[in-house]
Formats: C-alpha cells, structure tokens, sequence
C-alpha cells in the first residue's frame, strides 16, 4: 500500500489532472502519479482543494487526518461495497464462543511471540545487553506456555497485559536512562520514545483499518 505522508504545514494540496501536486508559497514540494498512492496521512495544518478531494474519492485513495503529534482526528474514504454477506458471517462468528476465544488466543499468543522475538534479536544484537533482559525474555516464553492453555478471555488479557508490561520493561532495559522510557503511557505520551510507540500504533491502525 504505496502511503504519501505530508507533514509541511500550510502546504495545499490539489490535483492536475492525474497527479497530485502539493504547493507552498506558490513552489511545488512535490508532483505524483495518483496511480501510485493508495493512501495520505495528513499530519497537522495542510488544505486540500475541493476538486482534489473529489478526485481522491473518485480514486478511492484513503485521506487519514492526524494532529501534528499524531492524534487521530478521522478517515476520508469513497463508497465502498456493503460487503452484507461477509458482515453477517462476521457477526455470526462473534457469536461463537469457541471461535472468539480461538481467535483471540491467537492474536495474543502472535503478540507475545513477536515481543520476546523482537527482544531476543536486540539482545543478540548488544554486546553486553542488559541482565534483566535475561529475565524479561524468560517471563515471556513462560507466559506463552501459559497462553496456549488458557481457555477464557479474561485469562488471556491478563496474560497480554502481563506479556506488555515485561515487553516494556525489556526495551526500558535495553534503552537505558538517556531516552527517559520508564513504562507505557498513552495518554499523553510522556517522552519520545511513547510519542514514537504512539504515533507507530495510530499508523499501524489505519492500515488494518484500511482491509478490514
């Protein structure tokens, strides 16, 4: 899925006949094919003219909106198919118990195994990495043995809420004190490590949202 990010503030964009041009004090930054976007994250202040929306919704080219800091405003997007049939078999899967908790053990066994995967990479990658990482690395792969196992949701996203506190902990560890990362905090985040794990989920979002 080919992304334009724009990011220089007071730029408009427009288009010229297939492509897109974004202008700044009469200079253009940038020209594209539309052919080759599929999607525009818009950080901030950047107008868009009336044609060039229409022309992006003609195109279904997706437009996501965020603050400057990366905060969610919403999604342009053009008429899509109702899709009735695949809402129904989604809603009659909800429904299923057995499959629900399938599922959701599996999201989260993906998650924890990407955690201490990612983890153990970095640590391969120091060369003398921080001791607790040892411990963090082993509290994961012992929580995923337990994952495996759990039969309910409420064991299952205890199980993830303890898998992310040690992930965190693991990359408090490997950043040390300079970035000033002591835990997750969303709401505002805190430091620029927080800003970054933020901004990286808000972007990962409309991406799954976008083929849902």
């Amino acid at each position: 899925m080919p992304t334009l990010y724009l990011v220089e503030q007071g730029a408009q964009v427009s288009c010229d006949g297939e492509r897109l041009e974004v202008r700044q004090s009469g200079s253009v930054l940038t020209s594209l094919p539309l052919i080759k976007i599929d999607q525009i994250v818009v950080f901030g202040n950047i107008g868009f003219s009336t044609p060039a929306l229409k022309r992006l919704l003609d195109r279904d080219i997706e437009v996501v909106f965020l603050t400057l800091g990366g905060r969610f405003h919403g999604r342009l997007v053009g008429q899509t198919p109702p899709h009735v049939a695949l809402r129904r078999m989604q809603y009659r899967r909800a429904d299923d118990p057995n499959w629900t908790i399938s599922v959701a053990r599996e999201i989260v066994l993906g998650k924890l195994r990407n955690e201490r995967a990612l983890l153990q990479r970095l640590r391969r990658d120091r060369v003398a990495p921080p001791a607790e990482l040892d411990d963090v690395i082993l509290a994961l792969a012992e929580t995923v043995t337990k994952a495996e196992r759990a039969q309910g949701r409420s064991t299952l996203m205890g199980l993830e809420g303890f898998g992310a506190k040690r992930y965190f902990a693991g990359l408090r560890a490997l950043l040390g004190p300079a970035w000033g990362f002591n835990a997750r905090v969303r709401r505002p985040p805190s430091d620029p490590v927080n800003v970054l794990l933020s901004l990286g989920y808000t972007l990962l979002l409309q991406n799954v949202l976008g083929v849902v």
